[in-house]
Protein backbone atom coordinates (compact mmCIF):
# COMPACT_ATOMS: atom_id res chain seq x y z
CA UNK A 1 0.00 0.00 0.00
CA UNK A 2 1.42 3.37 -1.01
CA UNK A 3 1.57 6.47 1.16
CA UNK A 4 -1.06 8.01 -1.12
CA UNK A 5 -3.41 5.08 -0.48
CA UNK A 6 -2.87 5.41 3.27
CA UNK A 7 -3.66 9.13 3.08
CA UNK A 8 -6.88 8.41 1.16
CA UNK A 9 -7.95 5.81 3.71
CA UNK A 10 -7.18 8.26 6.52
CA UNK A 11 -9.29 10.94 4.83
CA UNK A 12 -12.18 8.50 4.36
CA UNK A 13 -12.06 7.49 8.03
CA UNK A 14 -11.93 11.13 9.13
CA UNK A 15 -14.87 12.03 6.88
CA UNK A 16 -16.90 9.14 8.29
CA UNK A 17 -16.08 10.08 11.89
CA UNK A 18 -16.89 13.76 11.25
CA UNK A 19 -20.28 12.82 9.78
CA UNK A 20 -21.01 10.60 12.78
CA UNK A 21 -19.92 13.37 15.15
CA UNK A 22 -22.19 15.87 13.36
CA UNK A 23 -25.17 13.49 13.59
CA UNK A 24 -24.60 13.06 17.34
CA UNK A 25 -24.21 16.82 17.84
CA UNK A 26 -27.45 17.52 15.95
CA UNK A 27 -29.31 14.87 17.97
CA UNK A 28 -28.06 16.41 21.26
CA UNK A 29 -28.88 19.93 20.12
CA UNK A 30 -32.44 19.01 19.07
CA UNK A 31 -33.10 17.20 22.35
CA UNK A 32 -31.87 20.04 24.56
CA UNK A 33 -32.83 23.22 22.69
CA UNK A 34 -36.59 22.66 23.04
CA UNK A 35 -36.45 23.50 26.74
CA UNK A 36 -34.12 26.48 26.38
CA UNK A 37 -34.70 30.16 25.58
CA UNK A 38 -31.67 30.21 23.27
CA UNK A 39 -28.55 28.20 22.49
CA UNK A 40 -25.14 28.74 20.91
CA UNK A 41 -22.74 26.34 19.24
CA UNK A 42 -19.09 26.83 20.20
CA UNK A 43 -15.85 25.51 18.73
CA UNK A 44 -14.72 22.08 19.81
CA UNK A 45 -11.74 22.13 22.13
CA UNK A 46 -10.22 18.85 20.93
CA UNK A 47 -10.82 15.83 18.66
CA UNK A 48 -12.50 13.86 21.43
CA UNK A 49 -15.27 16.42 21.81
CA UNK A 50 -18.50 15.85 19.84
CA UNK A 51 -20.33 19.05 20.77
CA UNK A 52 -19.70 22.21 22.78
CA UNK A 53 -22.95 24.07 23.32
CA UNK A 54 -24.33 26.72 25.64
CA UNK A 55 -28.03 26.68 26.52
CA UNK A 56 -29.83 29.66 27.99
CA UNK A 57 -32.50 28.33 30.35
CA UNK A 58 -34.60 29.96 33.04
CA UNK A 59 -34.71 28.69 36.62
CA UNK A 60 -38.04 26.93 36.09
CA UNK A 61 -36.59 24.88 33.21
CA UNK A 62 -33.48 23.68 35.07
CA UNK A 63 -34.93 20.35 36.29
CA UNK A 64 -36.43 19.54 32.88
CA UNK A 65 -33.08 20.30 31.20
CA UNK A 66 -31.21 18.03 33.66
CA UNK A 67 -33.74 15.25 33.00
CA UNK A 68 -33.25 15.51 29.23
CA UNK A 69 -29.50 15.37 29.73
CA UNK A 70 -29.85 12.17 31.78
CA UNK A 71 -32.08 10.67 29.06
CA UNK A 72 -29.45 11.46 26.43
CA UNK A 73 -26.77 9.89 28.59
CA UNK A 74 -28.83 6.68 28.84
CA UNK A 75 -29.67 6.77 25.13
CA UNK A 76 -26.01 6.89 24.14
CA UNK A 77 -25.25 4.10 26.65
CA UNK A 78 -21.95 5.53 27.85
CA UNK A 79 -20.59 5.89 24.28
CA UNK A 80 -20.46 9.61 25.00
CA UNK A 81 -19.63 11.31 28.28
CA UNK A 82 -21.79 14.34 28.98
CA UNK A 83 -20.37 17.17 31.04
CA UNK A 84 -22.66 19.99 32.15
CA UNK A 85 -21.03 23.10 33.57
CA UNK A 86 -23.32 25.64 35.14
CA UNK A 87 -25.36 27.54 35.82
CA UNK A 88 -23.15 30.36 34.54
CA UNK A 89 -23.71 34.01 33.56
CA UNK A 90 -24.77 34.31 29.88
CA UNK A 91 -21.29 35.27 28.67
CA UNK A 92 -21.45 32.52 26.05
CA UNK A 93 -24.13 34.43 24.17
CA UNK A 94 -23.02 38.03 23.84
CA UNK A 95 -19.93 40.20 24.01
CA UNK A 96 -20.07 43.86 24.97
CA UNK A 97 -17.32 46.17 23.72
CA UNK A 98 -17.04 49.72 25.05
CA UNK A 99 -14.47 51.98 23.43
CA UNK A 100 -13.73 55.71 23.58
CA UNK A 101 -13.16 57.08 20.09
CA UNK A 102 -9.87 58.97 19.57
CA UNK A 103 -9.66 62.05 17.32
CA UNK A 104 -6.17 61.19 16.00
CA UNK A 105 -7.37 57.76 14.86
CA UNK A 106 -10.57 59.12 13.25
CA UNK A 107 -8.64 61.90 11.50
CA UNK A 108 -6.08 59.41 10.16
CA UNK A 109 -8.87 57.19 8.81
CA UNK A 110 -10.64 60.19 7.20
CA UNK A 111 -7.44 61.21 5.41
CA UNK A 112 -7.01 57.70 3.93
CA UNK A 113 -10.09 58.39 1.79
CA UNK A 114 -9.56 62.16 1.35
CA UNK A 115 -12.95 62.79 2.95
CA UNK A 116 -13.93 66.40 3.71
CA UNK A 117 -12.97 67.61 7.18
CA UNK A 118 -16.52 68.81 7.84
CA UNK A 119 -19.17 66.08 7.72
CA UNK A 120 -20.09 62.95 5.78
CA UNK A 121 -22.28 59.86 6.17
CA UNK A 122 -21.91 56.07 6.00
CA UNK A 123 -22.97 55.97 2.36
CA UNK A 124 -20.17 58.36 1.35
CA UNK A 125 -17.64 56.45 3.45
CA UNK A 126 -18.66 53.19 1.79
CA UNK A 127 -18.37 54.77 -1.68
CA UNK A 128 -14.89 56.14 -0.87
CA UNK A 129 -13.82 52.73 0.44
CA UNK A 130 -15.06 50.94 -2.70
CA UNK A 131 -13.22 53.39 -4.97
CA UNK A 132 -9.98 53.03 -3.00
CA UNK A 133 -10.34 49.23 -2.99
CA UNK A 134 -10.65 49.14 -6.77
CA UNK A 135 -7.38 51.02 -7.11
CA UNK A 136 -5.21 49.31 -4.50
CA UNK A 137 -6.61 45.79 -4.20
CA UNK A 138 -3.72 43.26 -4.25
CA UNK A 139 -5.45 41.22 -6.99
CA UNK A 140 -5.40 44.27 -9.26
CA UNK A 141 -1.72 44.96 -8.49
CA UNK A 142 0.13 41.63 -8.58
CA UNK A 143 3.38 43.37 -9.58
CA UNK A 144 3.40 45.56 -6.42
CA UNK A 145 4.40 43.37 -3.44
CA UNK A 146 3.83 46.07 -0.78
CA UNK A 147 0.28 46.93 -1.90
CA UNK A 148 -1.18 44.33 0.51
CA UNK A 149 -0.06 46.43 3.50
CA UNK A 150 -1.72 49.53 2.06
CA UNK A 151 -4.92 47.58 1.40
CA UNK A 152 -4.99 46.41 5.05
CA UNK A 153 -4.67 50.05 6.14
CA UNK A 154 -7.62 50.99 3.94
CA UNK A 155 -9.74 48.20 5.45
CA UNK A 156 -8.72 49.30 8.96
CA UNK A 157 -9.56 52.94 8.17
CA UNK A 158 -12.95 51.91 6.80
CA UNK A 159 -13.80 49.95 9.97
CA UNK A 160 -12.69 52.85 12.18
CA UNK A 161 -14.95 55.27 10.30
CA UNK A 162 -17.93 52.91 10.38
CA UNK A 163 -17.49 52.43 14.12
CA UNK A 164 -17.24 56.19 14.57
CA UNK A 165 -20.48 56.76 12.64
CA UNK A 166 -22.13 54.04 14.73
CA UNK A 167 -21.00 55.77 17.94
CA UNK A 168 -22.41 59.10 16.69
CA UNK A 169 -25.72 57.39 15.86
CA UNK A 170 -25.83 55.94 19.38
CA UNK A 171 -25.24 59.46 20.71
CA UNK A 172 -28.24 60.73 18.71
CA UNK A 173 -26.46 62.43 15.79
CA UNK A 174 -28.41 60.49 13.15
CA UNK A 175 -26.71 59.59 9.85
CA UNK A 176 -24.36 62.60 9.86
CA UNK A 177 -20.69 61.95 10.76
CA UNK A 178 -18.87 65.11 11.80
CA UNK A 179 -15.07 65.18 11.81
CA UNK A 180 -14.80 68.21 14.09
CA UNK A 181 -12.41 67.58 16.95
CA UNK A 182 -14.93 68.94 19.46
CA UNK A 183 -17.26 66.02 18.69
CA UNK A 184 -14.56 63.65 19.88
CA UNK A 185 -13.95 65.73 22.98
CA UNK A 186 -17.61 65.23 23.86
CA UNK A 187 -16.55 61.71 24.92
CA UNK A 188 -17.98 59.75 22.02
CA UNK A 189 -18.25 56.17 23.26
CA UNK A 190 -18.88 53.19 21.01
CA UNK A 191 -20.90 50.37 22.52
CA UNK A 192 -21.01 47.19 20.44
CA UNK A 193 -23.08 44.17 21.39
CA UNK A 194 -22.43 41.05 19.37
CA UNK A 195 -23.09 37.34 19.38
CA UNK A 196 -20.16 35.06 20.10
Amino acid sequence: MTAEDQAKIGQMIKKNLDEKKNRFAFQIQEALKSGSCDFKDHELMDDKMVANMAFFIDNAGQKDFDKKLEELNSQFMERLHFRCVGPLPPYSFYTLEIKKMQFVEIDWARKQFALPDETTNKKEIKRAYQQASLVIHPDKNPDKPHIGKKFKEIVRAYNILLNYCRALEQAGAGDCCSFHEKKLKDNIILVKVGGQ
